[in-house]
């Protein structure tokens, strides 16, 4: 009952939505905790590409940091990184370019404002971090560089003419 005697009542189709990255060591404890008492659904970085087809209207940078968050999740599912799944990058990272979209360097902003950041936090404490942060600082320098239909990515289908 509300201080002014009227009935609280909760409607039974709301829904509450939660998000959170399971790999965050610093709310372990509270994880355990919900999902003891909520329903769960793991949305993959595949999944996660919604977040782009919705937040970026540019057909071209939609499919540049679509290129990279795939490759970066390639690379990050090598055994010798010995990251795994739970450590992809999803959409809402690289949707981020937004806040940089009316800077000369909107890319770079991503990276080292976004994606370096979160992948410095998964290495933390390797030897060979910044090894492997070179290694995926190139693969994503490859994959959000500007082509033209003359120099098409490496694998990738030829431009019908």
């Amino acid at each position: 009952t509300l201080p002014n005697g009227r009935p609280f009542v909760i409607p039974e189709n709301l829904y509450i939505i939660g998000t959170m990255n399971d790999i965050d060591r610093s709310v372990e404890s509270m994880d355990f905790a919900l999902r003891r008492r909520f329903a769960w659904r793991e949305v993959s970085a595949d999944e996660s590409l919604c977040i782009l087809e919705s937040k970026i209207n540019d057909e071209d940078i939609r499919r540049r940091l679509t290129d990279a968050m795939n490759k970066i999740n390639e690379k990050i599912e090598e055994s010798n990184l010995r990251l795994g799944t739970e450590y992809q990058l999803g959409g809402a990272i690289l949707a981020k370019y937004m806040k940089y979209v009316d800077c000369p360097d909107a890319f770079g902003h991503l990276w080292d404002n976004h994606i370096k950041t979160i992948l410095n936090e998964y290495l933390r404490g390797r030897r060979d971090k910044e090894n492997i942060l070179g290694e995926l600082k190139r693969v994503y320098d490859s994959a959000v560089q500007a082509r033209t239909p003359e120099q098409p990515d490496r694998g990738a289908e030829p431009q019908q003419a």
